[in-house]
């Protein structure tokens, strides 16, 4: 079996949706106190939230963010490998990326969408953000310790720049690459391979929460 073997795919996912389905009651108490107390309590009005919440949607973005996962994994091999960045020598690999962060995107704005319409709006943008951060920034944050970390050690612990850069650039991963994207941060080539280069899709999400209460306003 090599490794751009489709079946190590099929075999894993069926592990996952088996967990899914083990953890499910978990994980509804979970997304019961989400939407009393979370973001969609924040943008719907009427009590039984739980509603508009789109289980088979939901469900799906999860099996598409598991699919690139597979792909960063394989690009990620190659890239050690051979030691260029790019996708890898598999239809199967290359597609489950590029085609699941799409449908993800757009499964997203459907589903946020559908909350701002039924509820005319975001009636507290406050808490809709609060939850948002709430969510993503604790992983990201923990990200960039392990990138900061790595850094350090490939320059042996020594500043490549001048001091004043080196926070400049920290702080455009604390700002999430807003407005400035991510640099390398103490000038080590390649930070953002260090973790597959998946952060401008977190990017893209900061900016789109950030933007969705003035759509939602309209």
């Amino acid at each position: 079996m090599t490794i751009t073997s489709i079946w190590p795919y099929f075999f894993w996912m069926a592990i996952f949706l088996i967990l899914g389905q083990a953890l499910a009651p978990w994980a509804k108490r979970a997304l019961d106190w989400e939407f009393h107390n979370g973001e969609s309590s924040a943008m719907l009005k009427q009590p039984n939230a739980a509603r508009a919440f789109n289980l088979p949607l939901e469900s799906l973005r999860g099996i598409l963010a598991i699919s690139v996962l597979f792909h960063h994994a394989c690009t990620t091999y190659f890239f050690y490998k051979n030691g260029r960045w790019e996708p890898p020598p598999s239809s199967f690999y290359a597609a489950i990326g590029p085609i699941p962060v799409t449908l993800f995107f757009m499964l997203s704005g459907y589903l946020f969408w559908g909350k701002a319409l039924a509820a005319g709006g975001i009636p507290n943008i406050k808490k809709f953000l609060v939850a948002r951060l709430r969510r993503i920034l604790p992983a990201y944050y923990l990200l960039v310790l392990i990138l900061v970390a790595l850094c350090a050690w490939s320059s042996r612990f020594a500043l490549q720049v001048s001091f004043g850069q080196l926070l400049k650039q920290l702080l455009d991963w604390v700002l999430v690459g807003i407005p400035n994207n991510f640099p390398n941060i103490n000038n080590a080539p390649n930070t953002r391979l260090n973790c597959a280069d998946v952060v401008w899709t977190l990017r893209l999400e900061m900016i789109f929460y950030l933007a969705f209460p003035i759509f939602a306003f309209f």
